[in-house]
């Protein structure tokens, strides 16, 4: 694939980024967004329940696809990091309704997360 046909992806107000990366890259039809973590626009990572942080993670991830060209109805798979599996009743009680197309989706248990938060979502959507 051709640098050229790579679009990247940094909505302007969602610049800010813990680490130096795209927020996400669009190429062939297809966007993939970087982890997303529990954080607002500034960068300023969100410390409240994990309703919180997700609802976060979805704002965020609405904001890039829709930079895209892209929508949350548009994710074709989801990868959801967690450092405690119990927590996936309570992040499913937001993320659910926000994907009712059902999107395919994995969850992994892990140690440790960036920044030391205790979830990270990765998408992929169509555009």
């Amino acid at each position: 694939m051709l640098l050229s046909h790579i679009t990247y992806i940094s909505p302007d107000d969602h610049k800010k980024l813990l680490i130096q990366q795209s927020q996400a890259i669009k190429a062939n039809g297809t966007v993939w967004l970087s982890g997303q973590i529990p954080a607002d626009a500034e960068g300023k990572l969100i410390n409240g329940s994990v309703t919180e942080k997700t609802q976060a993670n979805i704002h965020n991830t609405e904001a890039i696809l829709k930079e895209a060209g892209s929508g949350l109805d548009m994710v074709a798979k989801v990868v959801v990091y967690v450092n405690n599996a119990s927590i996936m009743p309570e992040f499913a009680s937001v993320y659910n309704p926000a994907f009712p197309h059902k999107p395919a989706r994995s969850m992994v248990e892990v140690s440790k997360l960036p920044a030391g938060v205790d979830i990270q979502l990765n998408f992929i959507a169509v555009a």
